[in-house]
């Protein structure tokens, strides 16, 4: 690894070749990991892990720079912004949908991890999935996300709401953490 006080440029001659135009950036983790959204698609390169929990993505090597395979109906020119955890990545996208992938992460943890993936899955998925506030109803009108380890954070400015899930998250609402029962978008809104 390449150990540095000072910044380091990164560009096409060092490997990093990516596509398209520049959306957003994150950087996460322990060790250092980073994503770099483009309207071409998505890469990701470094320690892609927290604290020994490593993401697993189908067919990714993500030690080294590496673009990932998206689902066909996430397209990456939609991509608003993006939010990275040791719990998952999270794409805010600019009709105000979201889309999250919580993966396997191995290491420390059950192999099916599922924790901020917001669709009501009850185990880890192999791709993207999309936040719903019920079975049927997607997550929109968002204007910002977070991702953390156990739990997704989105704002609709527009409507004054906040939304949280995840496996371990608190509500809003005065109550305890929810553990491993709070699946799906959980909305709050001011009186």
């Amino acid at each position: 690894p390449l150990y540095s006080s000072a910044a380091s440029d990164v560009y096409k001659r060092q490997g990093y070749n990516f596509t398209g135009t520049v959306i957003d950036a994150a950087a996460y983790g322990h060790p250092s990991g980073y994503a770099l959204a483009t309207t071409d698609g998505v890469w990701v390169w470094g320690g892609i892990e927290s604290w020994g929990r490593h993401f697993t993505f189908p067919g990714v090597s993500t030690k080294s720079f590496t673009k990932l395979n998206l689902p066909s109906d996430l397209d990456p020119s939609a991509i608003k912004s993006i939010s990275v955890s040791s719990g998952g990545f999270m794409f805010l996208m600019n009709d105000g949908s979201v889309y999250v992938f919580a993966g396997s992460l191995n290491g420390g943890l059950p192999a099916n991890r599922f924790n901020i993936n917001g669709s009501g899955l009850t185990a880890a998925s192999t791709n993207f999935t999309k936040v719903k506030l019920n079975a049927t109803t997607d997550l929109t009108n968002i204007d910002q996300v977070i991702a953390t380890h156990n739990a997704g954070f989105a704002v609709s400015f527009s409507q004054n709401k906040f939304y949280t899930w995840g496996t371990n998250v608190y509500l809003g609402n005065g109550t305890a953490t929810v553990s491993y029962t709070h699946l799906r978008a959980h909305e709050t809104e001011a009186d």
